[in-house]
């Protein structure tokens, strides 16, 4: 079975057709973990596939990473704006209670 560079699942081109065995050729709808079992199942001498695969998953990861640190960060910004509204609700109190103080005062 010949297999062609440009079919590879991964965007580590070219490789030399000495790498490449037998059944390698993984459907473009597998997942990213199959491509990379797959990979390893097959090639498990051939580093370049390895790093690859692990850049992948780091990929993978700190696209999750990302995700969850903007998500902290709408979450603290709602926060910080309903301490905002919350301060200037207080301080608007206060005012009125000093001036009903003052008022009370001079009678």
């Amino acid at each position: 079975m010949h297999t062609s560079v440009s079919s590879l699942p991964f965007a580590f081109h070219p490789v030399p057709l000495s790498f490449v065995k037998a059944g390698f050729v993984v459907a473009a709808t597998k997942s990213l973990e199959a491509k990379c079992l797959q990979t390893s199942l097959c090639l498990s001498g051939n580093r370049a596939v390895a790093v690859c695969c692990r850049l992948e998953a780091d990929i993978k990861r700190l696209k999750a990473d990302l995700q969850s640190s903007r998500n902290c960060e709408q979450e603290l910004r709602s926060q910080i704006s309903n301490l905002m509204v919350g301060d200037k609700s207080t301080k608007s109190e206060l005012y009125q209670l000093r001036q009903d103080n003052e008022s009370l005062q001079q009678k």
